[in-house]
Parts: structure tokens; sequence; C-alpha cells
């Protein structure tokens, strides 16, 4: 996932946390419901067959994670080690906002060779200059001069995020005569809020190499901001995230209930926050 690499206090309406029993109803979904994925299943001495939404690569692993009802070991291939047994499983259930129940038998997880998924980053957003992204100062265009001209976006109040591209279409580093190593071959992407001017300056005064300096809405500091209060005002929530590409919080939950996102959109704004399911509805 982008990830990245994994906002907006200051425009959110002023909303308390939702009551237990709201909270409770919002991470609940209708019972008939099935939901499945494919992951690690564990048991131990300390709890039965769980599906582990982290895995501990201790021998035998430890994992923390949601109870399976109904869990069968026949299920397929696994392991087992000093009374721990873990294997991976696909599991089909139906969820009641603490396990999940099985409604038909896991099955091993299918192999996972093959063609991995591209984890390439998206394209500058600003349009290639004429005659292509190639460095105005070559001599500036190195690892160390970006390193210092991130540092040095990242002081200012207004910086919204930073990001590399190595693939924008037209991108050229000739050979600098004056250096002997040539220019690294990337676009250095840096967002900000309000007036760019000024953040440009600051960029180019010690990067050399190709940019792009874009508008954003908010600060990185207001969406980590957000991404902090989400994870403490949301019931059961996993794991926390700032998207640099789209500008939003995410959060992993176990499922992705409508109710869920109601409330996320009346707390934060609509779209703010984004919640991902460990367990997908079944289609």
């Amino acid at each position: 996932m982008r990830r990245a690499v994994l906002a907006l206090p200051l425009l959110l309406a002023a909303c308390g946390t939702a009551p237990a029993s709201t909270a409770a109803r919002a991470t609940a979904p209708p019972a008939q419901t099935r939901y499945t994925a494919t992951g690690t299943v564990l048991a131990n001495a300390e709890h039965g067959p769980t599906f582990c939404n982290g895995v501990m690569q201790s021998l035998p692993p430890q994992c923390t994670g949601a109870p399976v009802v109904g869990w069968d070991w026949k299920a397929g291939p696994h392991e087992s080690q000093a009374g721990t047994r873990w294997g991976d499983f696909t599991v089909v259930g139906t969820w009641d906002g603490t396990s999940l129940h099985l409604t038909e038998p896991a099955k091993p997880a299918p192999s996972t060779s093959g063609t991995a998924a591209s984890d390439r980053l998206p394209d500058s957003p600003c349009p290639a200059p004429e005659g292509g992204w190639r460095p105005v100062r070559p001599a500036d265009a190195t690892e160390e001069a970006r390193a210092a001209a991130l540092t040095a976006a990242k002081r200012s109040p207004r910086f919204a995020g930073a990001w590399i591209d190595n693939h924008a279409p037209g991108l050229e580093m000739p050979k600098d005569d004056r250096d002997r190593r040539p220019p690294i071959k990337s676009v250095l992407n840096v967002m900000f809020t309000g007036d760019l001017a000024e953040g440009e300056r600051t960029v180019r005064a010690l990067w050399g190499g190709p940019l792009c300096v874009y508008r954003a809405e908010h600060t990185e500091a207001e969406l980590e901001a957000l991404q902090r209060r989400a994870g403490d005002e949301i019931p059961g929530v996993l794991s926390t995230s700032v998207d640099t590409f789209t500008r939003r919080v995410n959060i992993t939950v176990y499922v992705v209930t409508g109710a869920l996102r109601r409330d996320l959109d009346r707390r934060y704004g609509p779209g703010r926050v984004e919640p991902h399911g460990v367990f997908q509805p079944v289609s």
C-alpha cells in the first residue's frame, strides 16, 4: 500500500468521543454479513485460535488478534512447537464485534508466488518543464543536497510533506563535468500550504535537481495531529498512518461498517479519516 512512506484539526468540527454504546454499535455489523481474510492463525497456552493482526517473529511466534470461533486445525498444514500451533489460512465467518465465527471450514492460504504488486510511487503532479526534467545546478543534485533541502523544508510551519519520483516522464540526468559523480536521477516533490514562493526558494537554495513544489490544504503537523486524535478516540483501532498522496489519515480496524464511516465523517469531516478492515465482506 502506498503508504507511505505510515490532518486538519484546525478545520474540524468540535466533537466529543461517542458514548460506549454508540461505539459498540458502530463496530458490530449485522450478524448475517460474512467476512473473509487471509493470514496467520495461531494458538498457544495464553489464548485459543487467533487471527493475527501482528506476528512476533520469535520461535515459536506470538501474536495479537481476534479470536476465531469454530476453529479446527484439520483445516490444513500448520506448524507446532512448544505448545504453539500456527499456519496461514483463508477464513470466512461472521463478526460479533470481538470474534470471527467461522461459517465454513478454513482453507490453506493460497501461494504468494508470482508477480508482486508494484511499489512504484505516483508520478510528479507538476507538468514537465520544457525540455524535460533536468537539474538546474547539477553539482547540487546529490543525495546530500536533497537531504539538506528536505531538512530545511521540514522546518517551515507550512510544510505538508515530500516524496521522490524516480520515473517522471522525460527525466534525464546528464553527467556534470564539475563533479565526479553524476547527478541523482529523481524529481523532488515538496508540498506546502499557502504561498508556495517562500517554500520553493528554501528548497531551491539547496537542491539543484528537478523540483516540483505544489500546494496542499493541510500541513504535515495537522495530519499527524489528526492521526493521533483518531487513534485515541476511535474504539478498536489497530493501527494508524498518514497517506502522503491522498492527504488523509488511514486507520485499520477489524471490520468497516457504514456506521463507522458515518461516525468518522461526523467527527473529523467527510473523507478525512479512511478506515480499512482486516476482514473484508464476502462478495
